[in-house]
């Protein structure tokens, strides 16, 4: 077996993972965030909420994973939905990033409405955030995926309109949470089609997300070395391109078989978080 593949095996056999999780392969298809925040928050004091557009939903992912808060997105079809993850999280405090229609329905809850700009994002944290703009809606999956909660970072869209400010929307202060059981979180697998709200879940848990080309392990190197050695193991791949659970179990069961006769020319070194 390539020695890099070997590497890539043994260091993902030695994750040890959670009891939580599934103890094989999941697929996840969450356009909105509702499954991914099942799957890694039993609870949290806080959520972030955003509209549909896509500066919107970058700067709610920035701030989910500073606060290590689980993120989904807002639509008025899906407002019960909303409410109901709200409650099973017992979350008390909400930062409701663009048009986001709700939610003084208990005078318990905190609705803190985005008023915009860096400022708020750190009269909220108390943190000094650091700005990047991410040019075009492919990058952005991989740019969520590598926020870093100890370097905050405002992503900032150079596609799409601006962000929408709701009326009455102020300054408010998010309660920071620390990591929920990070060093026991599966490999998370995406695309840079995968919906921002699940990877941005995902990371503010602390989990590694490997943003790659291809969901097919058969046919792209960077899959296979964060899959290898996963067939009957944890592993959370957020897109349904990733097939369902026992399709992505036999390709990557089919890539590990047919690794002997592949090259992995241009491949040095072990994928890192995008």
């Amino acid at each position: 077996m390539n020695p890099l593949l070997q590497q890539a095996r043994a260091v993902n056999g030695s994750n040890h993972v959670s009891e939580r999780f599934e103890p094989t392969p999941v697929v996840v298809d969450d356009p909105l965030g509702f499954e991914a925040s099942t799957i890694f928050f039993d609870t949290s004091e806080v959520l972030i909420i955003s509209d549909a557009d896509p500066q919107s939903q970058l700067r709610a992912a920035s701030l989910a994973v500073v606060a290590h808060a689980p993120m989904v997105v807002y639509s008025r079809e899906h407002h019960a939905a909303v409410v109901q993850e709200i409650e099973r999280l017992g979350a008390h405090t909400v930062f409701a990033v663009g048009d986001v229609s709700l939610l003084n329905y208990s005078e318990k809850l905190t609705v803190i409405r985005d008023p915009g700009g860096v400022e708020a994002l750190e009269k909220a944290t108390s943190l000094k955030f650091g700005e990047k703009v991410v040019e075009t809606p492919k990058q952005a999956a991989a740019a969520v995926a590598a926020l870093d909660p100890n370097d905050p970072m405002w992503l900032k869209g150079g596609y799409g309109g601006e962000q929408h400010v709701a009326d009455g929307a102020k300054d408010g202060v998010v309660p920071l949470q620390s990591r929920h059981n990070a060093e026991m979180a599966p490999h998370v697998i995406a695309l840079s089609s995968t919906p921002l709200p699940a990877i941005a879940t995902a990371r503010a848990f602390g989990a590694s997300v490997y943003v790659v080309d291809n969901p097919d392990p058969r046919v792209d190197y960077r899959a296979l070395l964060v899959t290898v050695g996963l067939a009957d193991r944890p592993l959370i791949a957020l897109g349904p391109e990733f097939g369902t659970a026992e399709e992505l179990r036999s390709r990557i069961r089919a890539a590990e078989a047919s690794a002997g006769q592949r090259s992995f020319a241009g491949v040095e070194e072990l994928p890192q978080e995008s």
